[in-house]
């Protein structure tokens, strides 16, 4: 459970870095795709998680996921 709520907050931070922190450093759309691409291996790492976590984890995560990913879709 530890773990699981430790990456998403990794997660979340990715989501915030992607879209405010480094925007200066690194073009926009590299920018998504990059963090994008680190967001695809954390998700997969929590999915590994998610056969001993709570049944909140296993319905909340994947709507969560699938939020984030409808608004890259829609942002870009």
């Amino acid at each position: 459970m530890k773990s699981i709520l430790f990456t998403y907050l990794i997660l979340l931070g990715i989501v915030y870095y992607s879209f405010f922190g480094m925007g200066t450093n690194i073009p926009g759309t590299w920018n998504l795709i990059l963090f994008s691409a680190i967001k695809f291996l954390l998700i997969c790492f929590v999915f590994m998680n998610l056969k001993v976590a709570h049944l909140f984890w296993k319905v909340a995560f994947p709507i969560l996921i699938g939020i984030y990913s409808v608004s890259i879709l829609l942002l870009t």
